[in-house]
């Protein structure tokens, strides 16, 4: 899943055929010269494509069969549906809405192309619905859904803050993720909310995911696993165990990296690629919980593993 770049776009032609699961309509340059770069990536049927553009342009598009979600990375000046775009805006086109752009020089952003299909199979498990944003351009509202959906966006080029302690969903959690951050901002006072559902069986849900994936799940995997919103989830977990779910995960992927540096240490066993494969991004903070809990730092265990000097 590595990133195609297409370097040094120049005719608007370039453009359209580089940018992957938008119909392009229409690209109007201003006739002033600049390198307008395309990466894209893709899983399954996700598209994730991210854009610095080196010259003013307008553009027209149509968006059929999928919803495009937007994290903008740098959108000074930018309007995009008669609405003036700023940096670190989260968006949303809906299916067959119209996308009609005037972008300036340095303007840069990172989009995710989603299946509306798989999106709306996420959404009914949470109890929500996205049929509303059909043919409509929206700016999500700040908060912790939607900054988890740019945050698995901009993901998929690894653009994640460093001090961020879990990696992002990866692409194939992209439309759960998206459901998830049109939920949070959706008030339907007659959708369900899983009330009903037992904490115990909440939990159970997320766990079993997290051991059926091998990594610690997101938010919206959890909400989609057990059905429930999140405020639903924070409570059956701080019920069942007293910690929110954040925490009590940290705990169970720290538990789980012991025993992969205990039970399979070889010469092919890493700390790194441990942590790595945990969902853990930030190695140092990584190696400071695990002292913290096991009162040794992980290439200690890995060492007494495998008969190596521990490095450091």
């Amino acid at each position: 899943m590595e990133a195609e770049p297409v370097a040094h776009v120049r005719e608007p032609g370039e453009y359209e055929r580089a940018v992957r699961g938008v119909d392009i309509r229409t690209v109007q340059t201003q006739g002033v010269e600049g390198h307008t770069t395309v990466s894209t990536t893709s899983a399954g049927r996700v598209d994730v494509t991210r854009v610095s553009v080196g010259i003013p342009f307008m553009s027209y598009s149509v968006i059929n069969e999928d919803v495009l979600a937007a994290s903008v990375v740098n959108a000074k000046g930018s309007v995009w549906c008669g609405t003036e775009i700023e940096a670190g805006d989260v968006l949303i086109h809906g299916p067959e809405a119209l996308h009609t752009a005037s972008n300036p020089e340095g303007f840069a952003v990172t989009f995710a192309v989603v299946p509306v299909q798989e999106v709306g199979v996420a959404a009914s498990a949470m109890g929500s619905r996205v049929d509303h944003l059909t043919g409509r351009f929206v700016r999500l509202p700040p908060g912790a859904a939607i900054s988890r959906l740019g945050l698995a966006i901009a993901g998929a080029f690894g653009d994640t803050p460093k001090d961020h302690l879990f990696a992002p969903s990866p692409l194939e959690s992209l439309p759960s993720a998206v459901a998830d951050a049109i939920d949070a901002s959706y008030d339907d006072p007659h959708r369900t909310t899983g009330a009903r559902i037992n904490d115990a069986a909440i939990v159970t849900a997320c766990i079993e995911r997290a051991e059926a994936t091998g990594r610690v799940p997101g938010v919206a995997e959890m909400r989609l696993a057990a059905h429930v919103s999140e405020r639903r989830l924070r409570h059956a977990f701080v019920h069942e165990y007293g910690v929110p779910p954040a925490q009590f995960f940290r705990r169970w992927a720290l538990d789980r990296s012991r025993r992969h540096l205990l039970e399979q240490g070889d010469d092919f066993t890493s700390v790194t690629r441990v942590a790595l494969d945990l969902g853990f991004r930030h190695l140092g903070r990584f190696a400071a919980y695990y002292r913290s809990q096991f009162g040794e730092l992980p290439s200690a265990t890995l060492a007494r593993s495998t008969g190596r000097a521990p490095l450091g």
